[in-house]
């Protein structure tokens, strides 16, 4: 019941990491061509790998998590029948 939910969540999760990775080559790109005129090719490129790499890595983190959240929908209906009867002494 649960676990569909989760699941869904987890799509939405490594959706978004996603478009933040994605959207971090635009700003590579973007920021290094449009710098590049300005400051010279060397240190465009460094400013725009410094601009990008936020959304570089969380869409990164995004994306780990939404693994870890699907791993864990997985394991769980096991854990659920993996039940123990208890005892009296």
């Amino acid at each position: 019941m649960f676990s569909k939910g989760k699941e869904c969540n987890a799509d939405k999760l490594k959706a978004r990491g996603m478009g933040l990775f994605v959207s971090g080559f635009g700003v590579l790109i973007g920021v290094g061509a449009g710098l590049s005129s300005t400051v010279g090719v060397g240190a465009a490129i460094g400013i725009a790998v410094g601009a990008s790499s936020g959304l570089f890595i969380a869409g990164m983190h995004m994306m780990q998590a939404a693994g870890k959240m699907q791993s864990n929908t997985e394991t769980e209906p096991q854990a659920e029948a993996e039940e123990v009867p208890a005892t009296d002494v």
